[in-house]
């Protein structure tokens, strides 16, 4: 789901960034794209069974997101992303209760947290200070406090010493 996830999104900030005609936006999510690409194909190699339907699924959202950036939905597309964008950032919250209860980031990823703080942090400064474009700040805005509720986490409860999934 990481992978696939990570491979849906770069495809929607890339036609939205091919749309805008932004290569800032285009090249760094076109590239993420192909590695989320190159992820899957290895995951899919070692995995003892093939998700069809979540495969098809992720063709489905990939082919209408793609119809749409044909037909010059801009807007449409720019949406996406900023709905794909918020989930992935706020996506390891998922085990905000175990942190709280455990009061232990063991099942955190610190890794992941950090570079989502990172990303949303580089994404949210290019928005406002050089593209000027709501599109990309807005998701980022809410991005950035969602991965920086992670980090206050790792403050308060320290950085497991066997982060399994880092």
């Amino acid at each position: 789901v990481p992978f696939a996830s990570l491979t849906l999104n770069c495809l929607v900030w890339s036609l939205y960034g091919y749309l805008r005609k932004d290569y800032t936006v285009l090249l760094p999510n076109a590239s993420g794209f192909l590695v989320g690409i190159f992820c899957m194909w290895a995951y899919q190699l070692r995995s003892m069974s093939t998700p069809w339907a979540f495969y098809g699924i992720l063709a489905g959202s990939a082919a209408a997101v793609s119809c749409l950036a044909n037909m010059g939905a801009v807007h449409a597309v720019g949406f996406i992303g900023c709905a794909l964008s918020v989930g992935l950032s706020g996506s390891p919250l998922a085990v905000i209760s175990t942190v709280l209860k455990d009061k232990s980031t063991e099942s955190l990823p610190f890794s992941t947290s950090f570079l989502t703080w990172l990303n949303n942090f580089s994404w949210l400064f290019y928005g406002l200070c050089v593209a000027r474009d709501p599109v990309i700040y807005g998701p980022n805005i809410l991005g950035f406090a969602l991965a920086s509720a992670q980090m206050l986490l790792f403050l308060k409860y320290g950085i497991a010493s066997h982060d399994k999934r880092s």
